[in-house]
């Protein structure tokens, strides 16, 4: 599953939100609480109808037995406008909040940013701090 770096091999790999927890929550207790994190963090994601793509990529989805946190892109839907961010969305939107609630580095942007910069974006994450290329996991919402 992994490469001789313990990252993903390079590309997207599409997995459910079950299989990430699976996969990538077990092993060692910081990947546990991370997973419960992340259970949070997607079950509001879920219930607030505005995200379209989430992406993981970084240690949690490596093999580094204790990864510091979760690195999350999500893909809102086009036309999202600031009333919209309230409430548990504020928690996925502000980097703070973000932070102390699902230990997370959630970056976000609309979908009408174009398949282009997404991208880019995309294949931005798919290199780790050695720069060397990696994959990085589509979350089927």
């Amino acid at each position: 599953m992994f490469d001789q770096h313990g990252n993903l091999p390079p590309g997207t790999h599409r997995l459910t939100v079950e299989e990430v927890l699976d996969r990538f929550g077990t092993g060692s207790a910081r990947r546990g609480w991370l997973s419960a994190r992340l259970r949070d963090l997607f079950d509001v994601t879920r219930a607030c109808g505005l995200v379209r793509r989430a992406y993981l990529w970084g240690s949690f989805a490596s093999a580094k037995p204790s990864p510091n946190d979760v690195d999350v892109l999500l893909v809102f839907r086009a036309g999202l406008t600031d009333k919209q961010l309230v409430g548990p969305v504020r928690d996925l939107v502000d980097h703070t909040r973000a932070r102390l609630r699902f230990a997370a580095d959630v970056f976000w942007v609309r979908e009408d940013i174009g398949q282009a910069a997404l991208q880019l974006l995309l294949e931005t994450y798919g290199f780790d701090r050695q720069n060397r290329p990696r994959g990085i996991v589509e979350v089927k919402l």
